[in-house]
């Protein structure tokens, strides 16, 4: 579905046509086999940290600080790898100095393939000058109303984001907003 356009989480009536057109097939959802499988995925992360936040059904922060810098990646590789043996969920992984950068850099993990899955912000080659090309709706705390509000003033991308003074944020989009902008810039602002 995805890759044919339609949306995650659009309404079926506004994609129900395009869908028969295609031979979509629509199951109900099945929350309590999520949730089962949420909580086998956890499990598999937990035995590899000592600190874990579910963030949500199928997203969590995990403090990995106890890892050693001198295998890091490979044992994230080992991790993605032992939660697909053992649950058959692929998993993508984004490791910042903060859960903004962490999210981020998990977004890169998951869409682009050179990354194997696996994305750290400290084996990013030049974050500034690749952070123009970043959309800033791709930043967690960016919602559409913050999104239209920045790109009314022509902010698209988060190095256009972080460019600005940090008062102008603050006035746009509140304390949250200059929190982002913070975490954006390595600084360790959500606990």
């Amino acid at each position: 579905a995805k890759t044919l356009g339609v949306k995650m989480g659009a309404p079926y009536f506004k994609v129900k046509e395009f869908m028969k057109e295609y031979n979509f097939f629509v199951y109900s959802s099945n929350y309590n086999l999520y949730g089962d499988m949420s909580d086998r995925v956890m499990s598999v992360i937990k035995e590899y940290a000592n600190n874990v936040e579910v963030y949500s059904i199928d997203e969590s922060f995990v403090d990995f600080s106890d890892l050693p810098d001198n295998n890091f990646e490979e044992k994230l590789h080992e991790i993605k790898t032992e939660v697909k043996r053992r649950t058959g969920i692929p998993v993508s992984i984004g490791v910042g100095p903060n859960k903004t950068l962490a999210k981020l850099t998990s977004s890169f993990a998951k869409k682009q393939s050179g990354y194997n899955g696996v994305c750290s912000y400290w084996s990013l080659e030049n974050f500034n000058v690749m952070s123009y090309s970043m959309k800033i709706d791709n930043v967690w705390g960016i919602g559409r109303m913050w999104k239209k509000k920045l790109n009314k003033l022509g902010i698209k991308s988060v190095g256009d984001f972080t460019s600005l003074p940090n008062q102008t944020v603050r006035s746009l989009l509140n304390v949250n907003g200059l929190k982002t902008k913070m975490e954006l810039e390595g600084v360790y602002c959500h606990e």
